[in-house]
């Protein structure tokens, strides 16, 4: 399957650039999510708030007799990933991708289920989740959520080379105040309707690894996953030279995850319009 990309909404004759589409497309800043269930995805762009990752040991603690230092034991290694993100809009078009997007996301943390045996006449239908229903996902983000399969910036698509694991905590912030305002019409077939020019989403990722990761015995010094947790390129003479990395005077920032797209958040809702006037924190602009 063909890497997820992103292409331009803007209005045609408004004069707008859109950064954040071509930083996302040609350094794959991109988090594809893609659900192992339902075979469906969701993705977005990269432009990131948090992202933090913690491994979660859970010793379990004992005392012996005559020993005040307490024995710990290792119960099991549990790693979880929480990621924060911003979704800004440029258009109403794009305003309306997100929104259906992150819907999308939320449909997909839903269980596949088969419909029970037995005549429905006058019934609703009654369904019961079937063995491996369970919501289960695949995620992918450059290097640092990456199965190993295959060097990480070969495709962004999560269903090729992403982690898997369960997703929990998805929550979302519409935010219509003035930091982002949103599109709203009075006319009467648009009339009831806002589309947030910014979303603020966060979620929990809990990835399940199908291989296990430990030092073998037989083996002795070598780790059975070398690409767990994070892939990393052999080390070349002259990497200390970034020369695809875009620099502050190009881009607006030096960082190409945290500054650029912020810059480019910026600039999508703040000084540059492309001809639409913000107006209040809800904009009546289509």
């Amino acid at each position: 399957m063909a890497s997820p990309t992103f292409s331009s909404n803007l209005p045609p004759g408004r004069g707008g650039y859109d950064p954040t589409i071509e930083l996302a497309n040609k350094y794959g800043l991109i988090i594809d999510i893609w659900g192992m269930h339902c075979q469906k995805r969701a993705s977005f762009k990269a432009i990131l708030e948090s992202y933090r990752d913690q491994f979660d040991t859970q010793l379990e603690s004992s005392t012996f007799v005559g020993n005040p230092q307490p024995y710990r034991k290792q119960k099991t290694i549990e790693r979880t990933t929480s990621i924060g993100l911003s979704l800004p809009a440029y258009s109403v078009s794009e305003a309306k991708a997100n929104l259906k997007m992150v819907g999308q996301l939320v449909k997909m943390l839903h269980p596949k289920a088969n419909p029970m045996p037995g005549e429905h006449l006058n019934a609703s239908k009654s369904y019961a989740v079937v063995a491996g229903g369970d919501p289960i996902f695949k995620v992918k983000f450059l290097n640092l959520l990456s199965d190993g399969s295959a060097p990480a910036g070969q495709t962004a698509d999560a269903e090729m080379t992403g982690v898997t694991g369960y997703i929990d905590n998805l929550s979302y912030d519409f935010v219509l105040d003035n930091e982002g305002g949103g599109f709203l019409s009075s006319a009467a077939d648009r009339k009831g309707y806002v589309y947030p020019r910014l979303i603020k989403m966060s979620f929990t990722f809990y990835p399940f690894e199908p291989k296990v990761a430990l030092w073998p015995s037989d083996t002795p010094g070598i780790f059975s996953r070398p690409h767990f947790p994070y892939q990393v390129r052999q080390e070349k003479k002259g990497d200390q030279v970034f020369a695809e990395a875009p620099t502050a005077d190009k881009l607006g920032g030096g960082n190409v995850v945290s500054g650029v797209m912020s810059a480019a958040v910026t600039k999508a809702l703040g000084g540059d319009d492309f001809g639409l006037d913000p107006g209040p924190p809800i904009s009546s602009t289509f």
